[in-house]
């Protein structure tokens, strides 16, 4: 992660809180307290490899209620918004490819299934999967699995003619409803009006008062009404719908940002009031885009999702507008590779490592309790209720097999990566402790640290105060809400030196890192140096250890260290 120079210096150079020290010891009071010159055992080093002593447990999971046909029935009464485009129509009427199998073969089904998912062609695949649905085990599946599939814009087009002539119960029919409303929102926000011909002030300021503030008026009109549609539903469903109207609230930020301005709005500071401005306006609008945001993501971590297009989309705009607060960070974590599976399996097996999350869970549960293989394929995408569960008991045949079992707590870590949830970190340490293996330990070591950060996104993209002055270490210095951000503690990750490669290379570039994205040592000065200083150095030892586009990683990030070292030392 970039760490630009200019915007480090403006963050230490205030007078913050002043870094933890050890509190001053005092006499007892107590007649039978020691005298201080009396001799006392040495406290016992603090392995750092303990676990915390209050873990968090993941929350029973419940059956979302059976109200997603009332949130289906309020939908169809939503007017208005841009039509699918024609490429949307051409899924909603394909036809299936070949004879529909048996209803009800499971082993069909799932051949089928397989089938369609090896199908790189996006046409095919839809394709062979509309004949599997003659056949599917749960009802609206691969319905569903289809809309996940295809661009996120034509997912009404696709669910709208099922949920027409079918109710579907449960969590699936949740899901469904959750593609009908995201097909919309993922429209909106697009397209606005374009002013042509001259722009001199009169002609914008008709412009943005009457055709594009009509525009912004419809569009926010309709992401609203779609949103509390979405707010009904739970699980799978309310984390596609939420995070899609994130997406849209946030991108209508950007399309009044980039908005037309006059061409004789020469003078500099008129255009510096103006978006000033402009910004206050949009700004309840920006928050409640990252709300919307922030609980869809929350409901996709609750269903184990890791690997999704939706999160990189979330993430990436998350990012841009919040500057500063990349949710996406951690996914620059080093973790132990994934263990290679031979290609050939059974569908079952197959499947399993294919299959986003949702759907793995929805369609293979027990065999992922059951089956040590098809577990591991499934933990390379995700973590699915079925297993987070299991795990949770200890009481099915996957959680006796160890390999499984450092399977489960990396996948576990990685969903924590995404997420920023306390609950993954913890079960990731809680699963991995114990375990010898080089693996475990760095699995265990960088959910130590990552443990004791903030808990869920939103703790971490949001702001505390912090002091900043002109000058270092100010007593007049002014107070100003500025993001902080401490993942300071990795005791356990520098105890991991000498494990061998390449965990010793991982520990040490991921102790590096979490100390880089830190915000740093308060008031500038030479405490916040040699924070930096040690933190270069650390990048320089990670990068010697390291191969690939890790040792880049490492070295780019060593530049970046060395960089502000070199600006700290400067006189300001």
């Amino acid at each position: 992660m970039s760490r630009p120079t200019f915007a480090v210096l403006a963050l230490v150079v205030g007078c913050g809180a002043p870094a933890a020290t050890a509190p001053k010891s005092s006499t007892p009071t107590s007649v039978d307290a020691p005298t201080p010159n009396a001799a006392r055992p040495p406290a016992a080093p603090r392995d750092p490899f303990a676990l915390p002593a209050s873990v968090r447990a993941d929350a029973p999971r419940e059956a979302p209620p059976d109200t997603a046909m009332d949130a289906w029935a309020e939908l169809s009464t939503v007017r208005g918004g841009p039509a699918p485009a024609p490429s949307c129509q051409a899924y909603a009427k394909r036809a299936p490819a070949g004879p529909a199998c048996k209803r009800g073969d499971r082993g069909a089904y799932l051949a089928a299934l397989r089938t369609a998912l090896d199908d790189k062609d996006a046409a095919k695949r839809d394709a062979e999967l509309a004949r599997a649905e003659a056949c599917e085990t749960v009802p609206g599946a691969t319905r569903a699995l289809r809309a996940e599939l295809a661009p996120a814009e034509c997912g009404d087009a696709i669910v709208e003619p099922w949920l027409t002539k079918t109710a579907t119960p449960g969590a699936m029919g949740h899901a469904l409803v959750g593609y009908a409303i995201a097909g919309k929102l993922a429209r909106a926000g697009h397209k606005p009006p374009k002013l042509t011909g001259k722009k001199d002030k009169a002609t914008v300021l008709k412009f943005v008062g009457g055709p594009f503030a009509a525009w912004m008026t419809a569009e926010a009109t309709a992401i609203e009404r779609l949103s509390k549609v979405g707010a009904r539903l739970r699980g799978f469903g309310l984390g596609v719908a939420a995070v899609e109207a994130g997406l849209a609230d946030m991108r209508l930020v950007e399309v009044a940002r980039e908005g037309v301005i006059p061409e004789d709005w020469k003078d500099e500071e008129i255009k510096t009031v103006y978006y000033a401005a402009l910004d206050q306006a949009l700004e309840p609008r920006k928050v409640r885009g990252r709300s919307a945001a922030l609980a869809g993501l929350t409901a996709l971590a609750a269903e184990g999702v890791t690997i999704d297009a939706r999160l990189d989309r979330a993430h990436a705009l998350l990012g841009k507008m919040f500057a500063g607060r990349r949710i996406d960070a951690l996914t620059q974590l080093l973790l132990p590779p994934v263990t290679a599976s031979p290609a050939a399996g059974t569908p079952t097996e197959a499947l399993a490592g294919t299959l986003p999350t949702f759907f793995a869970d929805a369609l293979l549960a027990d065999a992922l309790t059951q089956s040590p293989e098809a577990a591991r394929r499934a933990l390379t995408r995700g973590a699915p209720a079925a297993l987070v569960s299991a795990f949770g008991k200890g009481d099915a045949p996957v959680t006796k097999d160890g390999t499984t079992a450092i399977a489960y707590a990396r996948a576990r870590l990685a969903l924590g990566m995404r997420s920023w949830r306390g609950v993954d970190f913890d079960q990731a340490a809680r699963v991995a402790h114990g375990a010898a293996s080089p693996d475990a330990r760095l699995v265990l070591a960088t959910a130590l640290a990552l443990g004791r950060g903030p808990d869920g996104a939103a703790a971490m993209m949001a702001s505390r105060a912090r002091c900043t002055s002109d000058g270092w270490g100010d007593a007049a210095a002014k107070c100003s809400p500025t993001p902080e951000l401490e993942l300071m503690h990795v005791e356990a990750l520098d105890a991991l030196g000498g494990a061998g490669a390449p965990h010793d290379a991982y520990a040490t570039f991921n102790a590096a890192y979490l100390l880089w994205i830190s915000t740093p040592p308060c008031c500038g000065g030479a405490e916040t140096t040699a924070h930096f200083k040690d933190v270069r150095d650390r990048f320089a030892r990670a990068s010697s250890k390291l191969n690939g586009a890790p040792q880049k990683r490492a070295e780019d990030l060593h530049r970046q260290a060395a960089e502000l070292v070199e600006a700290l030392a400067k006189p300001h």
